[in-house]
């Protein structure tokens, strides 16, 4: 499945979502089966309970199977924060217990003041629980278990729909480059 790249991932905008914690998360993008994304910082704030626990959390209409009990396995690229090791790659889907999908795993100990060096991660699921044609496209990145409401920890939302769509940006950019050619053209004619 090709993965969607271009300004609208590339320039997703940060939410002005309450951040509960000095990580950010930046170069976000999904395909139907992944999410990549940068975290950097360190993690000052977590959920009380399961605070070995990273979860990424879907919202808007990102998710292709929004209700029902199917899940598939993770497969992390690596840990997101230095010197951590993975109990669980955990999974990603709908479970009977969550309102909404989303993306769990567990680390071996408490990720209270764990810390991300600029680390490029992507966590591969099954195919299709992602919606790749999402008009309002939401991630939200937490700490503790999805499936608890009063448990996760906003950490931020990312909301991918908010960049400029690709078809809007060329011809400004079209417009610029023409416009810088007037400019030099006008010159040589006046030097002339």
């Amino acid at each position: 499945m090709k993965p969607i790249f271009g300004p609208l991932v590339a320039a997703a905008v940060i939410c002005g979502a309450s951040s509960a914690s000095a990580i950010t998360f930046s170069n976000v993008s999904y395909t139907d089966n992944s999410v990549t994304f940068t975290a950097n910082g360190v993690m000052d704030s977590v959920a009380g309970s399961y605070n070995n626990q990273f979860t990424l959390l879907y919202g808007g209409d990102i998710v292709s199977n929004p209700s029902g009990t199917v899940y598939s396995g993770n497969a992390w690229s690596g840990s997101i924060f230095d010197g951590q090791t993975f109990g669980s790659n955990g999974f990603t889907g709908g479970f009977s217990s969550a309102t909404n999908n989303y993306t769990w795993s567990r680390y071996d100990s408490s990720l209270l003041g764990a810390t991300a060096d600029n680390v490029t991660v992507t966590v591969t699921f099954g195919a299709g629980f992602l919606n790749t044609l999402a008009l309002n496209p939401i991630i939200n990145f937490m700490s503790g278990n999805g499936a608890d409401s009063s448990n996760p920890l906003l950490l931020q939302q990312v909301n991918l729909a908010a960049a400029v769509p690709v078809p809007a940006a060329l011809p400004l950019l079209g417009l610029a480059l023409a416009g810088l050619f007037g400019v030099g053209a006008a010159r040589r004619r006046k030097a002339a």
